[in-house]
């Protein structure tokens, strides 16, 4: 897996060659085992034989946040924060995702430095 930062596109081995990806049109990543799903905005997904720790490390810290063991999302996807008793995370398109007890402080710092607080 090899970054660009000049342009923000990363390419990630699949099972079937190379793709290239704009870092924008990534919703979010989620880790299985061995395995990292990522989301696209085309309503696609790529499958990479990573660990999302790996995928972490590529992407942007001011853009990507990791949520939770599982998730790592892009923060310009965040649609709406559930802080009720289950706290969870809707994006943009519509997925639902839950939000680590532990991991909670530092998102609310994150968020508002991507948001305006009314």
């Amino acid at each position: 897996m090899e970054t660009n930062t000049n342009n923000q596109r990363i390419a990630v081995r699949t099972q079937t060659g190379i793709n290239v990806l704009n870092i924008n049109t990534i919703i979010y990543c989620k880790g299985e085992g061995r395995y990292t799903f990522i989301y696209l905005n085309n309503n696609k997904h790529i499958v990479v034989s990573k660990l999302l720790k790996d995928i972490e490390l590529v992407l942007p810290l001011d853009i990507f946040y990791r949520i939770h063991k599982s998730y790592l999302i892009n923060l310009d996807y965040v649609k709406e924060l559930n802080r009720l008793k289950e706290k969870t995370i809707t994006l943009k398109d519509d997925t639902k995702l839950k939000l680590s007890c532990r991991r909670q402080p530092m998102f609310y710092k994150k968020l508002l430095t991507k948001v305006t607080m009314l």
